[in-house]
């Protein structure tokens, strides 16, 4: 059972998608100390627009896209999702 949670998250968390995430995150940082440093700013709704606008609308769909697809994609290309097809486990112990 760890086997295969240890598989499918090596296969998942890859330097690039890590570097992606980690981009978002470094950008939405550096947009809110700008906000915060803009004398016309009003923090709070200021900082409800960058989460909702960049945050959710943007960033979190773009990055599930990303790790969806490579779920998926990445273990088809390699061959082990065949090798989950014919070991029967349950679904929530994975």
């Amino acid at each position: 059972m760890a086997d295969i949670y240890q598989m499918i998250l090596r296969q998942l968390v890859t330097r690039g998608r890590l570097a992606l995430l980690g981009f978002f995150s470094l950008l939405s940082i550096a947009i809110g100390f700008g906000i915060g440093n803009n004398d016309d700013a009003i923090p709070k709704v200021d900082g409800a627009k960058l989460i909702d606008e960049l945050g959710l609308t943007f960033a979190v769909p773009l990055v599930c896209l990303v790790f969806a697809t490579a779920a998926l994609g990445d273990m088809y290309e390699n061959g082990s999702l065949v090798y989950l097809w014919l070991k029967p486990i349950a679904r929530w112990k994975i």
